[in-house]
């Protein structure tokens, strides 16, 4: 049996196949007369808020553009200038249709704009966009310092405002009913509940044990009799009594 007389063919229909395959591409890419990867159709997945159009428009991508040459990196990059968009992901989907799937940043605090109106903000602690009325449920927050003057895009200088934005959020689901919090202090934030008690949480560093314990007291007390709680000392908390008035 001849079996580098069998080698040798088989290399050379590699050879050839390969050739074929790279003279495609070649073809595909530099020859966009043939159509054979045009883009003909731009689907967009996930938009909520964002017009469908205005994302595409977003992209830059024109229809009859050659799929396989457009940068992906590119549109990507383009989608994010919009601070509605946290992430975004392109694909191509042979041979004609480019996917455009995106994230959108989600409310979940808003703190109030000096000419009226509302800030609504992520969960990165971004500025996503203004609303006239302040939306149902979320947390107001004050005394956020920003990257830059706060406009759609703006940024919390400081990283730990982020992560006290989630843990109030993790103590609301668990009951805590806090409407407000204050973060102008990073010795010492304080939180409002909708009932008036304000709770001290204390600095960046004791946050995650004083929420922590907050939800643990919530299980023992109605904290609706309380004027203040205090879990910034570390330690048990301190629990001032809502006056009593005399009738």
């Amino acid at each position: 049996m001849d079996q580098g007389g069998s080698a040798s063919k088989a290399i050379g229909w590699g050879l050839v196949v390969g050739g074929i395959l790279i003279a495609a591409v070649v073809v595909a890419l530099y020859s966009p007369t043939l159509g054979l990867f045009d883009v003909r159709r731009l689907q967009v997945i996930g938009n909520e808020t964002v017009p469908a159009a205005q994302l595409a428009e977003f992209t830059g991508v024109q229809a009859g553009e050659n799929l396989l040459r457009i940068s992906r990196a590119r549109i990507k990059t383009s989608l994010l200038q919009d601070p509605r968009i946290q992430n975004a992901t392109v694909t191509r989907s042979l041979p004609h249709t480019l996917v455009v799937h995106v994230e959108e940043r989600q409310p979940v605090a808003a703190c109030a704009r000096s000419a009226g109106g509302w800030w609504l903000l992520g969960n990165d602690a971004v500025i996503a966009t203004s609303v006239d009325d302040l939306p149902e449920g979320l947390l107001i927050v004050t005394g956020i310092p920003w990257d830059r003057e706060a406009t759609p895009g703006a940024c919390a200088t400081d990283g730990w405002i982020a992560f006290a934005m989630a843990l109030i959020g993790d103590a609301n689901a668990a009951g805590a009913e806090i409407q407000s919090v204050d973060l102008s202090d990073a010795t010492c934030v304080i939180a409002a509940r909708r009932q008036g008690t304000t709770i001290a949480l204390g600095g960046p560093d004791q946050l995650a044990s004083s929420v922590r314990a907050l939800k643990s007291l919530l299980d023992e007390v109605d904290a609706d009799d309380y004027q203040s709680i205090d879990l910034s000392r570390g330690g048990e908390a301190t629990l001032v009594p809502r006056e009593v008035v005399n009738r």
